[in-house]
């Protein structure tokens, strides 16, 4: 199915999306994330005006050493219970790149492009009607496109060990601004360690009884081995575009490692797809 670049953005957004209050707490905003799998969650007033937004790195920013860190490091002298109850208003990004609630398909491609945004809340008056995603743009993707993956793919990998610790991990995640890391051992991929996998890893059961315990120096130190996704889909170098678009949607992923002779030679991610889906099919702007 062809992409109508005049058509509205909002016909393809979520709808009704997952939205937290201002005074909702970090610990909270994490379960939200976790239990829908979204990225990213909008922060709204009692009155439900949009205020702010959180994404999983200023999360992980947050817990594990970056520079909103010093908001518990330092101002509660470590006491990681604490900061798990602190406002998520606190550490919200309140200058929000969003787009109105008429925007057009052309125009939110366009900006999810030069923003480097993996998705944007639609807007109308003041309130979040919708949050639109690169997801919701790749499933438009052409099965066959002619194009091979290494053609788009980011070549040059940043890599973990399997016995790097949870929050080294987390720190290179936020400075490098990326959400997945392959995990490599003897040069061979073993795993896949993303954003929502240390989120998982930070609201599970077992992580709530060692925050409690005040243990979270444990916690902080666990292996990426015992946390990452050791069933990893990928794709070949070699692979159409489209193939790496479809494993995407099947598997609900937002990126791909790409292996050639065996070997980890990038990672593909929906933005790259974007990438090709903007340029491609619409070489000129259309008229309104």
């Amino acid at each position: 199915m062809r992409l109508d670049p005049k058509s509205k953005a909002i016909e393809l957004a979520t709808l009704e999306p997952v939205v937290a209050l201002s005074h909702a707490t970090v610990w909270s905003v994490m379960k939200l994330m976790v239990e829908h799998g979204v990225r990213r969650i909008p922060i709204v007033s009692e009155g439900g005006k949009l205020v702010g937004i959180v994404i999983h790195r200023s999360l992980l920013d947050y817990l594990c050493g970056g520079p909103r860190s010093k908001l518990w490091v330092e101002g509660m002298r470590g006491d990681f219970s604490r900061a798990l109850d602190l406002p998520i208003e606190n550490i919200m990004s309140t200058n929000v790149i969003s787009a109105p609630f008429d925007a057009t398909v052309w125009d939110v491609l366009n900006l999810l492009l030069k923003t480097g945004l993996g998705g944007v809340p639609l807007v109308k008056d003041g309130r979040v009607e919708g949050i639109i995603s690169e997801r919701d743009f790749v499933r438009f993707f052409p099965e066959k496109v002619g194009i091979p993956v290494d053609y788009h793919m980011t070549r040059h990998v940043f890599t973990l060990s399997p016995s790097d610790r949870l929050d080294e991990a987390c720190r290179k995640m936020v400075s490098l601004g990326i959400r997945r890391l392959p995990v490599v051992q003897e040069n061979n991929l073993v795993g896949v360690f993303t954003a929502m996998d240390a989120l998982s890893c930070f609201t599970s059961p077992t992580a709530y009884e060692m925050i409690t315990e005040g243990r979270q120096e444990e916690l902080f130190g666990k292996r990426i081995e015992q946390i990452m996704t050791r069933n990893v889909v990928t794709v070949g170098s070699g692979a159409d575009l489209g193939t790496a678009a479809r494993l995407m949607r099947e598997n609900g992923f937002s990126g791909l490692p790409v292996i050639r002779k065996g070997k980890l030679a990038g990672i593909i991610s929906e933005h790259d797809l974007l990438g090709w889906l903007f340029y491609a099919l619409y070489p000129k702007r259309p008229k309104r």
